[in-house]
């Protein structure tokens, strides 16, 4: 009897680690596939900013004292524009989201730009863009539910396409 006892506790033991196994591997899996699909959307966003050519993105704000422009925002699909300080927004499977209040969202997405070797126009507010001209961009994905930062990536493009 005490062995049927104790063998029935053993097979107790043995199931509920399994399960608190299952369940951590479940959780890694979920968080797992967030990361991918945040991963996923940032690149899209990264490749859309090639598509429309390093002179058919938003020009930033200059800075005089650092002769760099910034912007940042994000391509809104519903209107189909750049927008400054805009932000995109995905549901779980990555499709673009009217707005943030829109039912399922799951990511937010901007986009920085950093424009570096330009020319200050003559008033010195703004800047135009040179032969030597870069511009970097720099995408971060966020998961909603507690703002944390899933996928960042950057890259740069020249304006003579190199």
């Amino acid at each position: 009897m005490i062995e049927g006892i104790v063998a029935a506790l053993i097979l107790a033991l043995a199931i509920a680690g399994m399960f608190a196994g299952w369940n951590a591997i479940d959780g890694r899996y979920y968080s797992t596939k967030e990361v991918v699909q945040a991963g996923q959307i940032g690149r899209a966003e990264l490749e859309r900013a090639k598509v429309y050519g390093v002179d058919n993105i938003p020009a930033g704000t200059f800075n005089t004292g650092t002769q760099v422009g910034t912007w940042t925002g994000s391509y809104i699909t519903s209107t189909n524009t750049w927008t400054t300080n805009g932000t995109s927004y995905f549901d779980w499977i990555g499709n673009p989201l009217a707005a943030a209040n829109s039912g399922g969202v799951k990511y937010s997405l901007q986009i920085t730009i950093t424009d570096t070797d330009v020319q200050p126009n003559l008033a010195n507010t703004s800047y135009i863009f040179t032969v030597y001209s870069k511009r970097a961009a720099v995408v971060s994905v966020r998961r909603i539910s507690d703002s944390v930062v899933l996928f960042t990536q950057g890259t740069t493009f020249a304006k003579s396409g190199i």
